[in-house]
Protein backbone atom coordinates (compact mmCIF):
# COMPACT_ATOMS: atom_id res chain seq x y z
CA UNK A 1 0.00 0.00 0.00
CA UNK A 2 2.81 2.39 0.91
CA UNK A 3 4.55 1.75 -2.42
CA UNK A 4 1.40 2.71 -4.33
CA UNK A 5 1.11 5.91 -2.29
CA UNK A 6 4.73 6.86 -3.00
CA UNK A 7 4.24 6.10 -6.69
CA UNK A 8 1.16 8.35 -6.78
CA UNK A 9 3.03 11.16 -5.05
CA UNK A 10 5.91 10.90 -7.52
CA UNK A 11 3.49 10.94 -10.47
CA UNK A 12 1.65 13.98 -9.10
CA UNK A 13 4.92 15.82 -8.55
CA UNK A 14 6.07 15.06 -12.11
CA UNK A 15 2.79 16.36 -13.53
CA UNK A 16 2.96 19.59 -11.55
CA UNK A 17 6.65 20.28 -12.27
CA UNK A 18 7.05 23.14 -14.74
CA UNK A 19 8.64 22.54 -18.11
CA UNK A 20 12.16 23.92 -18.52
CA UNK A 21 11.66 27.40 -20.00
CA UNK A 22 13.12 28.08 -23.42
CA UNK A 23 14.65 31.35 -22.18
CA UNK A 24 16.14 29.89 -19.00
CA UNK A 25 19.70 30.57 -20.15
CA UNK A 26 19.06 34.33 -19.95
CA UNK A 27 18.40 34.13 -16.20
CA UNK A 28 20.71 31.20 -15.47
CA UNK A 29 23.87 33.19 -16.24
CA UNK A 30 23.47 35.00 -12.92
CA UNK A 31 20.72 33.16 -11.03
CA UNK A 32 21.67 29.60 -12.02
CA UNK A 33 19.40 27.03 -13.67
CA UNK A 34 18.42 25.74 -10.24
CA UNK A 35 17.82 29.24 -8.86
CA UNK A 36 20.94 29.30 -6.74
CA UNK A 37 22.89 32.41 -7.72
CA UNK A 38 26.15 32.09 -9.63
CA UNK A 39 27.35 35.59 -8.75
CA UNK A 40 27.47 37.29 -5.34
CA UNK A 41 25.31 40.22 -6.47
CA UNK A 42 22.45 38.10 -7.84
CA UNK A 43 19.76 36.88 -5.45
CA UNK A 44 18.81 33.23 -5.18
CA UNK A 45 15.47 32.60 -6.88
CA UNK A 46 14.91 28.94 -5.97
CA UNK A 47 11.64 28.55 -4.08
CA UNK A 48 10.95 32.29 -4.19
CA UNK A 49 7.31 33.37 -3.99
CA UNK A 50 5.90 33.48 -7.54
CA UNK A 51 3.71 36.55 -6.95
CA UNK A 52 6.71 38.45 -5.60
CA UNK A 53 8.82 37.54 -8.64
CA UNK A 54 6.01 38.52 -11.04
CA UNK A 55 5.70 41.94 -9.35
CA UNK A 56 9.47 42.49 -9.31
CA UNK A 57 9.81 41.61 -13.00
CA UNK A 58 6.88 43.85 -13.89
CA UNK A 59 8.60 46.71 -12.07
CA UNK A 60 11.84 46.06 -13.95
CA UNK A 61 9.90 46.05 -17.23
CA UNK A 62 8.18 49.38 -16.47
CA UNK A 63 11.28 51.06 -15.01
CA UNK A 64 9.80 51.30 -11.50
CA UNK A 65 12.72 49.18 -10.31
CA UNK A 66 16.33 49.44 -11.48
CA UNK A 67 18.78 46.58 -11.67
CA UNK A 68 22.09 45.95 -13.39
CA UNK A 69 20.88 44.84 -16.80
CA UNK A 70 17.57 43.49 -15.48
CA UNK A 71 15.45 46.20 -17.10
CA UNK A 72 16.62 45.43 -20.63
CA UNK A 73 16.57 41.67 -20.07
CA UNK A 74 12.99 41.66 -18.81
CA UNK A 75 11.86 43.90 -21.67
CA UNK A 76 13.23 41.30 -24.10
CA UNK A 77 10.86 38.64 -22.70
CA UNK A 78 7.21 38.12 -23.54
CA UNK A 79 4.69 37.96 -20.65
CA UNK A 80 4.37 34.21 -21.30
CA UNK A 81 8.14 33.73 -21.05
CA UNK A 82 8.19 35.68 -17.78
CA UNK A 83 5.41 33.45 -16.40
CA UNK A 84 7.32 30.31 -17.42
CA UNK A 85 10.51 31.53 -15.77
CA UNK A 86 8.68 32.54 -12.59
CA UNK A 87 6.98 29.13 -12.38
CA UNK A 88 10.32 27.39 -12.93
CA UNK A 89 12.20 29.25 -10.22
CA UNK A 90 9.33 29.11 -7.74
CA UNK A 91 9.27 25.31 -8.13
CA UNK A 92 13.00 24.85 -7.51
CA UNK A 93 14.26 23.53 -4.19
CA UNK A 94 16.16 26.33 -2.42
CA UNK A 95 18.30 23.72 -0.66
CA UNK A 96 19.31 21.95 -3.86
CA UNK A 97 18.98 18.28 -4.75
CA UNK A 98 18.29 15.87 -1.93
CA UNK A 99 21.07 13.26 -1.35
Amino acid sequence: MMTAYITLLAAAEALSAPVRPAKLEICALCHGEDGRAKTPVAPNLAGQNAAYMERALHRYRTGQREGDGMNALVRSLTPEEVSELVAWYAAQNPCGPQP
